[in-house]
């Protein structure tokens, strides 16, 4: 069955337990589940839609033809193992003896080459089933591009969808404006008549941060609301965010009901399920869009009712989404929707460094330590010089202890890394945060979580297990929709909320227990984590899903923020970055950023606008209507 039904078994290790059983090399399963592993390991790790064909073949091929490495020749030569069936050896060792120069590196020696036309045949069966669709030399996993397809549809169709115009909007403007002693920007004054000429429609409202994006939809809030009053209408918006921090920090903005998109609609459901629930009302905004994957956006879009006026807000200068697609990026480029992009940065003037710097990041200005504030670390940009590792990793702990004595909570604290490697990495950073604020102490139950390979004071490489302990601060690092969640008495202990399921990648939580459980003869372990005020999930005998969140790489930490971030940006983390990573680090600070690094570093990543392009074919179904 589906590969992706068990988890731990991949398709290379399912593989080699078939091979090893006899599973012929050539049979169609083998080859059907080799081709899905291509593609959902590309959209995994590259963000893709679809593959171009010519790359699909040679990664397929080179997945299901049977090859030697130096390691297994070099035994069968040495008379260590037997040879698989077929196999000359004469020919093995001609082939070694001409490699033996390059150390056995990339050595590569076939011993059973799938022919093209079993190849074609699996291909067609997977097609036959629509789970894998081929347009052109596009190769797609049948859902993604069942996902693009209706996205473009429903966007196409809410576009079209204005009706009931409002003729009074812009006296409706001037009294708001007037009434609250303010003066829009020129772009900002665009959006909100664009946004309330009629009742339906879509808009994009895209901007920089501190352009003012918030500010702009409370006046169009404000606008519809008065012309709903006078053609005698109610009027019902809500927002909704990826996160449940975004969607708390846009209801403490708008004072709109706000929940998270999975929540709103009601997902407890499979990737490639439709949700029946619709959502009336007569205007959605969806927040922080940019991190909206495709997949995401296809069941969010077609759950809108017909003829809600649906405004979408985020920031293209963002990482792109952890899940596949770029669909901000190509709704704005393909043309084919309203958008309104606010250019003029309002919230500068209140003087705040961390702004001051992201936008100098976009600009592709240098950046430089800039205190505004002298009575607290409020509006503070931070930029302390450092190269070395080791030492940057102890700064950071102090700075962390430093920040924890001005009265801010270790939750309020986030350290951000580009990268999970290297000793100013993801783990190591969660090692040494966890010793200084988390120590082992007698009676404290802890579970294993992995094993870590950093550098220690001296410089000496040394293997460490990072442990899950009660206390410490963690995040969930995969969508589970079936996530059950728990509420917990006093003297009642844990008891099942049957009112919500399903938790997304990045929702942060506690770990509050840690206790083994008798059912029967076996032993279970549980682990219940605290994601937000009395609310509890419960992972039980794996919690692979789950990891220590004092430190978190820059592109898990999309969609949240804290009052304090400090990062290291350093010459060892070179290969991970750029100006999208370190604005989308400079947003994600509400208070103040601390970051730890080289002036060449930092201009290194400032300089750097490469970012990966994800293969999307969404622009172009978007403008062919």
């Amino acid at each position: 069955s589906d590969l992706d039904e068990i988890s731990g078994f991949g398709f290379l290790k399912c593989d080699k337990i078939a091979l090893e059983n006899g599973y012929p090399p050539d049979g169609l399963e083998r080859l059907e589940q080799a081709m899905l592993h291509v593609l959902q390991q590309d959209c995994w790790r590259n963000g893709n839609c679809y593959m171009q064909s010519k790359l699909f073949s040679e990664q397929v091929s080179r997945l299901v033809d049977i090859e030697l490495d130096y390691k297994s020749a070099m035994a069968i030569v040495r008379g260590e193992t037997e040879p698989p069936l077929g196999i000359d050896k004469q020919a093995l060792a001609n082939a070694l003896a001409s490699r033996r120069v390059h150390a056995g590196h990339g050595f590569r020696f076939p011993v059973v080459k799938i022919p093209s036309s079993a190849l074609k045949m699996a291909l067609g069966t997977l097609r036959s089933s629509s789970r894998i669709i081929v347009e052109e030399d596009r190769v797609y996993l049948g859902y993604l591009h069942q996902a693009e397809s209706m996205t473009a549809r429903c966007l196409r169709t809410m576009a079209a969808s204005e009706y009931g115009d409002f003729p009074d909007a812009e006296g409706v403007l001037e009294q708001v404006c007037t009434a609250e002693g303010i003066t829009l920007e020129e772009k900002q004054r665009e959006a909100v008549l664009r946004a309330c000429a009629h009742r339906g429609g879509v808009l994009v409202l895209n901007g920089r941060a501190g352009c003012g994006k918030t500010f702009t939809l409370n006046i169009i809030i404000k606008v519809l609301r008065e012309l709903y009053k006078r053609q005698g209408l109610s009027f019902e918006a809500q927002v909704m965010a990826p996160t449940g921090q975004a969607a708390q920090v846009a209801h403490k903005a708008t004072g709109l009901p706000a929940s998270t998109i999975h929540r709103a609609l009601h997902i407890v459901i499979d990737k490639n399920m439709e949700t029946d629930t619709m959502i009336t009302c007569d205007c959605v905004v969806i927040d922080e869009f940019s991190m909206v994957g495709i997949n995401l956006a296809s069941i969010l879009l077609s759950s809108i009712a017909g003829g809600t006026k649906t405004i979408i807000m985020g920031d293209f200068h963002q990482l792109p989404s952890i899940d596949p697609g770029n669909v901000l990026k190509d709704i704005i480029e393909s043309g084919a929707i309203p958008v309104v992009t606010l250019n003029v940065v309002k919230r500068q003037g209140a003087g705040s460094g961390v702004l001051h710097n992201a936008n100098a990041i976009l600009d592709g200005n240098p950046i430089r330590s800039m205190k505004v504030n002298d009575k607290s670390v409020k509006d503070n940009a931070y930029i302390f010089k450092s190269d070395d590792p080791t030492a940057a990793r102890n700064a950071i702990v102090s700075m962390v202890a430093a920040m924890r004595k001005r009265g801010y909570r270790l939750q309020d604290i986030q350290v951000l890394c580009p990268q999970k490697q290297t000793d100013v990495g993801v783990h190591a950073l969660n090692y040494a945060l966890q010793m200084a604020f988390n120590p082992q102490a007698e009676g404290k139950a802890e579970v294993f979580s992995q094993r870590v390979t950093i550098h220690d004071e001296d410089g000496e490489l040394k293997t460490v297990s990072l442990m899950l302990r009660e206390g410490d601060k963690v995040v969930n690092t995969a969508n589970n929709y079936e996530m059950k969640f728990f509420t917990w008495q006093k003297g009642v202990g844990f008891t099942e909320d049957f009112s919500r399921k399903g938790i997304v990648n990045g929702e942060m939580g506690r770990v509050a227990k840690i206790m083994k459980v008798k059912d029967g003869k076996t032993v279970r372990q549980r682990v219940y984590v605290q994601v937000s005020s009395g609310q509890f999930v419960m992972y039980e005998d794996n919690w692979d899903d789950l990891t220590l969140a004092y430190a978190m790489t820059i592109h898990r930490a999309q969609g949240s923020q804290w009052p304090i971030v400090i990062a290291p940006i350093m010459s060892c983390n070179r290969s991970m970055l750029s100006r999208q990573i370190l604005y989308t680090l400079y947003t994600r600070a509400q208070d103040s950023t601390v970051l730890y690094g080289t002036q060449g570093s930092i201009q290194y990543a400032i300089n750097n606008t490469y970012s990966a392009k994800r293969n999307t074919w969404l622009q172009e179904r978007l403008r062919s209507a």
